[in-house]
């Protein structure tokens, strides 16, 4: 955890003594979909493939407002000070093929976010117990990551999330199949 992190409050996701907000902002890529209508996506990650908005969905948790849950044009309110932390996975789940956010960064109006930085985690996690029992459960270490920066100023940004696509091969081998990008927005007020 950063010291910056440390100083208003922020342990593992948890607001603790501070003005300050976690908000969670979980990316679901519809994959199947995505690898039909761009079966041969960009190759350089300076320059991803534009998606449809019909191909990623958007879900935030702790903002103060959102519209369009569910969508890739998610809007959200912050506080400056507060903390976004992305995360993504595909549909499924990151086990056949699985999404990385590699960059996010304004393209439009004001730059309310900082740079986003990646940030590592293990944790106890449940697991179910067996193939023929769920519980009871057994706790098993986990690994997470999320791509996290602070709300700086206050003013409305429009920003490109990229992610790389890795898929997994009959064999088991994983490889990427390209980069990708499309781009909501963030109002921040005081």
């Amino acid at each position: 955890m950063s010291e910056e992190a440390t100083q208003v409050g922020y342990d593992d996701g948890l607001k603790t003594n501070s003005s300050s907000s976690v908000i969670n902002v979980f990316v679901y890529i519809d994959t199947e979909s995505l690898l039909k209508k761009y079966p041969n996506p960009s190759k350089d990650q300076n320059k991803p493939t534009g998606i449809d908005h019909n191909q990623g969905y958007m879900f935030v948790t702790g903002a103060v407002n959102a519209k369009n849950q569910g969508t890739a044009d998610l809007e959200f309110t912050a506080k400056v000070g507060d903390f976004v932390c992305m995360y993504a996975a595909s549909s499924s789940n990151n086990f056949d093929d699985a999404v990385l956010l590699y960059d996010i960064k304004r393209f439009r109006g004001d730059a309310v976010l900082n740079t986003f930085a990646n940030n590592f985690f293990t944790r106890k996690i449940p697991m179910p117990s067996s193939s023929q029992s769920v519980l009871p459960a057994r706790i098993a270490n986990n690994e997470f990551w999320s791509f996290d920066a602070r709300v700086q100023r206050v003013g409305k940004e429009d920003y490109y999330v990229s992610f790389a696509l890795y898929t997994r091969s009959f064999d088991g081998s994983v490889a990427l199949k390209g980069y990708y990008s499309w781009d909501p927005s963030i109002i921040v007020k005081n």
